[in-house]
């Protein structure tokens, strides 16, 4: 069947005589700027993760009503042989594209039609696109299955807080930071002795199993590091601290239990190692000068550090309230568990990859090249994404229900102010901004 996309009804009005209404309703609603009736027989029944199957009978004379509407587009839109456009008689119509193919074109309508008032009579809040069969052809007949939003009690969700920790900057902190500005500016110089720490050491290296054979990913040529923080494992620089330049060794190892890449995790490793260089860091001195090429501006180091510090508090305490949003959601989550509707979570492990696709695209890598390669190696990469899915669902009915209870809303002259930031931005998308900034300075405020 043809993608069928969904029109919102407008209008619903109903005009039977209350005996006659039952499980038959006059259905009355825009299309199209004209005015159509449709009855229908309409049976609602719910299903677990908030799903809900609809049965939708069209009876016979709606249908040969659509059936005719649509014979009537097709005539206006052929030409025929003696006939002036839209003057044909439908019988040549038929002929010329076949019964299954008005056929396919009424369903469509019929669904077009239908589908969405029975959405609005219901008062549905639907979360998905429907999964449509039809199951009777004479009457026309299908079942559309559907994800809504959850019932979610918000009660005991409005008293959740997230206690705030206390942001300072230390000396140690401010320290700290200067002295990785003067190592990201330092120079080298070679230098004739053993490696020591703070060396830029430079190595060629092979990694080989207990049985001699190579292992691939154990080896590397000219590969750079700085010794003494913590780059390779640390049995690795332990065996060539002191090496200078030129100087060949072999050892083995056994990598950390909790070692990054699993396959390596307690196995043990016999290197063949060569130091390629040794290089001592100069670092360069703080002053004036060398604050002006950091930041532009020539200051005094009282002055300097006292910026640092300032942009260290900031970035805490950003890092502070991105903290408690994390574990707000988390408490969220944990208080409000609802299974999630399958219909709904694949069109989100959809949406996902559809993000990770351009991600990926930006590196230069094609991404369903990557996933058919890992599902090669046995690694189904949408069901890795399941979880983080539902999350995303959960956290979405969630936040919803939450922004409805509290009634938090936006004024124009705020998305206003904001667009003047965000002029790029579309103007939904800066006005959900705004409502979920408030949702979370509520709940992130120190009491309930």
């Amino acid at each position: 069947m043809r993608e069928v996309r969904w029109p919102q009804a407008t209008e619903r009005r109903s005009n039977l005589p209350e005996s006659c209404c039952g499980s038959k309703r006059l259905l009355r609603f825009a299309r199209n700027d004209r005015f159509k009736t449709i009855l229908m027989k309409i049976t609602v029944t719910r299903l677990p993760k908030s799903e809900v199957k609809l049965t939708v009978e069209v009876f016979p004379e709606e249908w040969d009503k659509a059936r005719t509407e649509i014979l009537k587009k097709l005539i206006s839109e052929m030409t025929f042989p003696g006939y002036r456009r839209g003057k044909a008689p439908a019988s040549l119509v038929e002929q010329k594209i076949g019964e299954g193919e008005i056929w396919m074109r009424t369903s469509e309508q019929a669904l077009v039609s239908t589908y969405p008032q029975v959405i609005l009579d219901e008062k549905l809040s639907v979360m998905c696109r429907p999964k449509i069969e039809i199951i009777s052809r004479d009457p026309f007949k299908y079942e559309a299955h559907v994800a809504i939003f959850p019932d979610i009690e918000t009660k005991d969700l409005l008293n959740i807080r997230i206690p705030e920790k206390e942001v300072a900057v230390s000396d140690s902190e401010v320290a700290e930071v200067l002295e990785n500005m003067r190592k990201e500016r330092a120079l080298y110089e070679a230098v004739d002795r053993g490696a020591e720490n703070g060396d830029r050491v430079e190595l060629s290296f092979e990694g080989f199993d207990e049985q001699g054979v190579k292992l691939d990913g154990a080896g590397s040529k000219r590969h750079p590091f700085f010794f003494g923080e913590g780059m390779l494992v640390p049995d690795f620089e332990k065996n060539i601290l002191g090496m200078k330049k030129g100087e060949h060794t072999d050892f083995s190892i056994v990598f950390p239990k909790e070692y990054r890449h699993k396959p390596f995790a307690e196995k043990k490793v016999r290197f063949e190692v060569e130091v390629l260089s040794v290089e001592k860091r100069l670092l360069p001195e703080v002053t004036p000068e060398f604050i002006e090429k950091v930041f532009g501006e020539k200051m005094e180091i009282p002055s300097f550090e006292a910026k640092m510090r300032e942009n260290l508090l900031s970035y805490k305490t950003k890092g502070e309230r991105k903290r408690r949003e994390d574990e707000l959601f988390v408490k969220l989550l944990e208080a409000c568990p609802f299974e999630v509707s399958p219909l709904v979570l694949d069109e989100e492990i959809d949406n996902l990859e559809s993000e990770i696709t351009i991600d990926f695209k930006k590196q230069g890598v094609d991404y369903a090249s990557y996933r058919k390669a890992m599902e090669g190696k046995g690694e189904n990469l949408r069901n890795n994404l399941k979880k983080r899915a539902e999350n995303r669902i959960r956290t979405r009915c969630i936040v919803g229900r939450l922004v409805d209870t509290l009634k938090i809303n936006v004024s124009e002259e705020e998305v206003k102010k904001a667009l003047e930031q965000e002029k790029d931005t579309p103007i939904e998308v800066v006005r959900n901004y705004l409502i979920f900034q408030k949702l979370l300075d509520y709940f992130l405020k120190s009491a309930p």
